[in-house]
């Protein structure tokens, strides 16, 4: 059946569209951690980690607020330079991070295991393959050829400045869709570590899948990954399906080198007559 007739689509995935950062390269979504790190650091402000990652998937500069709405971020803000944040501040760590994030991305851009063979195994179906990113284009700019050097290469890319509002609005998710050419929005999966990805991907009306293992809930390079017993293993992987499914995955996987299992439940789905 083809897209658009009255039946309903009932055809197969035609269009995957990835995260980068924590779902193709940069096991444990690294270097946008580091970058707010770094960023704050700079006006005399300490960041843990985990409140960083508490936010992931945002827009940069909704990032940079909800870290600044935080009592100890603020109350730390106000110590250090007498008032609160106000929206110069906010710009200004924004070109912080920026700055920051564009001089260190390469650095982060090997792909995590097992994806780059999957994404191949899905172009062999005829699955075309679009990619977002929460990153400005200025920093992808600087991660494209890394990454390509690596051997990785989407078709497009969109990322949060080229549409009005970033994740979980469905803006990048649509737009890659048209970029692309693929309709209907059933036939495509967005594929995301963050809860706001995930989101992003159910309000594009698309299968969303998130990323458990290798991503920003968990955090872990692959070493610090292999190292990690059988125990602290399911204890991480459960609290990254827990936060996922929150968000309305339909599916979730340890790492999208997973994806074409799931590629494969959802065309059963859609012979079926479901919808995401």
């Amino acid at each position: 059946m083809k897209p658009g007739h009255s039946g309903g689509y009932r055809g197969p995935v035609r269009a995957a569209i990835f995260d980068w950062a924590g779902t193709v390269v940069d096991c444990g979504s690294r270097a946008p951690v580091q970058a707010f790190v770094e960023a704050f650091a700079g006006f005399g402000v300490t960041l843990g980690e985990a409140d960083v990652r508490r936010f992931m998937g945002l827009s940069k500069r909704d990032h940079i607020l909800a870290l600044a709405a935080m009592p100890s971020v603020a109350s730390a803000w106000r110590a250090r330079h007498g008032c609160g944040v106000s929206e110069d501040d906010v710009q200004r760590l924004h070109d912080a991070f920026t700055r920051l994030q564009s001089e260190t991305v390469a650095r982060f851009a090997e792909p995590i295991a097992g994806v780059l063979p999957a994404i191949a195994a899905l172009r062999e179906r005829g699955i075309r393959i679009g990619s977002t990113s929460g990153y400005p284009r200025s920093v992808m700019q600087a991660l494209l050829p890394a990454a390509a050097g690596h051997g990785y290469a989407p078709e497009h890319v969109i990322c949060e400045d080229d549409v009005p509002r970033g994740r979980p609005a469905p803006y990048m998710a649509l737009k890659s869709m048209v970029a692309l050419d693929v309709w209907p929005v059933a036939a495509c999966i967005k594929v995301d570590d963050t809860p706001a990805g995930v989101e992003a991907g159910r309000n594009a009306g698309m299968w969303a899948v998130g990323v458990a293992m290798t991503g920003n809930q968990v955090g872990l390079d692959p070493d610090q990954l292999a190292r990690l017993n059988d125990a602290e293993r399911a204890a991480l992987q459960a609290g990254a399906v827990r936060a996922l499914g929150a968000a309305g995955a339909h599916f979730v996987i340890d790492s999208a080198a997973d994806v074409l299992t799931v590629v494969e439940r959802i065309e059963q789905r859609l012979a079926a007559g479901e919808r995401p």
